[in-house]
């Protein structure tokens, strides 16, 4: 049979792969996919501070490294989160200090990082907030997760001190254990051109609400996971590159044929040298199809891959990515997010939707088929 006629008699084994997620507007996202200053792309205490665009709940935009030369405060907000509310009431740690810090001359921002409809999210209800709660700040939102992930925000309240210089001075919670402010103590040290003396506490509250599972325009969920050389990978480590992520299955013969004169033959190699990192995901249960290292490794061997195969024995990669065929493709921006998922290649062969879709991204432009259907042998989880 073909290549082509057994890419065709598999259609039926086609499905859809992650309901589209509510995406920013273009101007935004592009402003988020080329960052134009020295960056860095996790948030570390004494290093620059991870730079970003959101727009706020009035539809302004902001960018973190516009503001070098002020200090700046990151407040991880959520207007539904009962420790949210109870900081910002009167006499309490957060009531009237961003307000007042601003008079100063102190940069102060929240950041709603919630996934559309998750609680207190919407343009609308932070706005209603920003009134309740009597904030002369702006509330940043953060929809697609990309900003909160990079800094490591998984609390409201959580909050961030950046200096003058553009780097992370205070990283933690809003209050101690008696309600005492730990941002005001923060600020005065760089006021008085001193060290914070308390660079780091732990922060408490509501669990910030990210999408969970993968969806298109959220930031992917992280994992770490073992490759057939023992050598771990960690997805968030890739930040600030574009990643494609395979299902693999070198026992299917969909696989087969997308290695050999299909779309993926050397499609790695050709991503992997222009500085895209590749990981092909293998989710098969152990005894399944195509799980084992030998035949892994000996695919690898054969098809010339260099990219490493991570091994998901337990599925718990492949579900949370919803993965269904092998292949199935994801490929993910700089910051993390999603912008392209489904097939490989159309059901001709003639368009290889991961290779177009890293030319636009690497030319600066949207994804043009964001989504399409996925189609190949259906992946060997466990029962």
């Amino acid at each position: 049979m073909s290549r082509t006629l057994l890419l065709v008699s598999l259609a039926a084994l086609a499905v859809p792969v992650f309901a589209r997620a509510q995406e920013a507007p273009a101007a935004q996202e592009a402003a988020q996919t080329k960052p134009k200053v020295e960056r860095t792309w996790r948030a570390e205490l004494g290093e620059l501070a991870p730079d970003f665009t959101l727009t706020d709940s009035q539809g302004a935009a902001f960018t973190l490294s516009a503001q070098r030369g002020k200090v700046v405060v990151l407040e991880w907000f959520n207007p539904g989160c009962p420790v949210v509310q109870d900081a910002h009431a009167a006499g309490h740690a957060l009531a009237t200090l961003g307000n007042e810090s601003r008079s100063r001359g102190v940069v102060w921002v929240a950041i709603n990082s919630g996934a559309p409809g998750a609680q207190g999210t919407g343009a609308e209800e932070n706005e209603k907030a920003r009134a309740r709660m009597g904030l002369d700040y702006p509330v940043l939102l953060d929809e697609s997760g990309w900003v909160g992930r990079m800094y490591e925000a998984n609390n409201t309240p959580t909050m961030f001190v950046i200096d003058a210089a553009g780097k992370l001075a205070y990283a933690g919670a809003h209050q101690d254990e008696s309600g005492a402010s730990l941002v005001a103590p923060a600020l005065a040290d760089l006021a008085a051109g001193r060290a914070v003396a308390t660079p780091r506490t732990k922060p408490f509250g509501c669990g910030v609400k990210y999408e969970a599972k993968a969806k298109l325009g959220q930031v992917a969920p992280d994992f770490t996971l073992t490759d057939y050389a023992g050598a771990e990978h960690r997805l968030s480590d890739l930040r600030g590159k574009l990643v494609v992520l395979e299902w693999f299955n070198p026992g299917c013969p969909v696989v087969k044929a997308a290695h050999e004169g299909g779309a993926l033959e050397g499609a790695a190699a050709r991503a992997t040298a222009n500085g895209v990192a590749w990981l092909a995901i293998n989710s098969g249960a152990p005894g399944k199809q195509g799980a084992t290292r030998e035949e892994n490794t000996s695919a690898a061997e054969r098809w010339k891959l260099t990219h490493p195969i991570l091994a998901d024995p337990e599925g718990k990669v492949g579900r949370a990515y919803d993965a269904k065929t092998t292949p199935q493709m994801v490929v993910l921006d700089e910051r993390g997010v999603i912008v392209y998922a489904g097939a490989h290649q159309d059901q001709s062969g003639a368009t290889h939707y991961v290779d177009q879709a890293l030319a636009e991204l690497r030319a600066g432009k949207p994804v043009s088929v964001p989504q399409t259907r996925s189609f190949g042998c259906g992946v060997k989880y466990a029962k």
